[in-house]
């Protein structure tokens, strides 16, 4: 990671803005720099070359994709959709084709990490299931059943052997990989609302990451959800201590009526970033150390529904609604 002396986030500005034919779900830098890969809502994932912006489409899903990773050494892609399948690719193919297809979930597969320090990976849906799988040839791991709802989000521990996953009543559970057990439950329920008026229960921890000194979890998603149906609800990230299992730490937002804080990446200990999509538009958020409020908001030129950031810590990517992908450099 960076050092935040060396950014000015208040010059962030839109370098590069690439067209697809459909609007896009996600994004994510494979570990290399060279390639962005993104999704869209025609089940399509696109490779793009950074330096010269020409896509390749992959094709293979049969649904909508949110689940996007890589191995360490950007040789191989994995992707999970809501058609419940974990796709395995040759990234550096000149057009890549699955090399694996594999059943993973009963529906939708909501999210997908890759271990940073082991060669396994993890997914997570609607099932209300986590599962672990190995990077190498995509066998079945372990099966973690403890949830009672949508399970939105997972992420894995940068120098422990843990793994925690996120779900849509604003529960993280931390699990021991040997027993397939939890361990403890975060609770984050702040991001959880239930409308009695609608039926209806929203919100959830739609991403989580690890800070740098690995000593707090990020979540993020939405609060203050007054008219579910109509998308009236603001982004929010909460800290949580990990020691602790506590949370310390609001992150909120100036002027966002209609927005979800889709995704939270830490740029570097006291610098958070989240990117903001809704009715409202689309931001980039930016959070500096124990700050409540946002120090700096970029508004982008159309809703968003995800951000990832580039290894060299300079470029963010967003996908967008308008069926655009948008580099900003800090």
């Amino acid at each position: 990671m960076s050092d935040d002396a060396s950014v000015d986030v208040k010059q962030t500005k839109i370098t590069h803005t690439w067209e697809y034919s459909a609007p896009l779900t996600a994004c994510r830098f494979a570990p290399d720099g060279q390639f962005l890969v993104s999704a869209a809502l025609d089940g399509k994932l696109q490779r793009w070359h950074l330096e010269s912006g020409n896509v390749t489409p992959l094709e293979g899903h049969t649904s909508w994709i949110r689940g996007i990773g890589f191995s360490a050494d950007s040789q191989q892609l994995i992707t999970a959709g809501y058609d419940g399948r974990l796709l395995f690719w040759p990234l550096q193919d000149k057009t890549p084709r699955p090399s694996r297809d594999i059943k993973a979930h009963d529906g939708w597969i909501r999210a997908l990490a890759v271990s940073p320090n082991l060669a396994v990976l993890a997914t997570c849906g609607n099932d209300q299931v986590v599962k672990l799988w190995s990077l190498d040839d995509g066998h079945l791991l372990q099966t973690f059943n403890g949830h009672q709802s949508h399970v939105y989000s997972v992420a894995f521990h940068p120098t422990d052997a843990a793994l925690v996953s996120g779900d849509l009543l604003g529960q993280v559970l931390q699990w021991d990989l040997q027993t397939a057990k939890p361990s403890r439950t975060i609770d984050v329920a702040d991001l959880h609302t239930y409308h009695a008026g609608q039926g209806a229960h929203y919100g959830g921890v739609r991403s989580m990451a690890f800070c740098p000194d690995h000593r707090s979890l990020a979540c993020s998603g939405l609060h203050k959800a007054t008219n579910p149906y109509a998308g009236v609800q603001q982004p929010l990230v909460i800290i949580v201590d990990w020691q602790t299992g506590k949370a310390i730490r609001s992150h909120v937002t100036q002027g966002i009526e209609r927005g979800i804080a889709w995704r939270v990446v830490f740029h570097s200990r006291d610098l958070l970033l989240a990117a903001s999509g809704g009715g409202s538009g689309g931001y980039l958020l930016f959070w500096q150390g124990d700050g409540e409020q946002t120090m700096h908001q970029v508004k982008l030129p159309n809703t968003t529904f995800d951000l990832d950031v580039h290894p060299d810590q300079r470029q963010l990517a967003t996908v967008h609604h308008d069926q655009r992908v948008r580099i900003s450099t800090l």
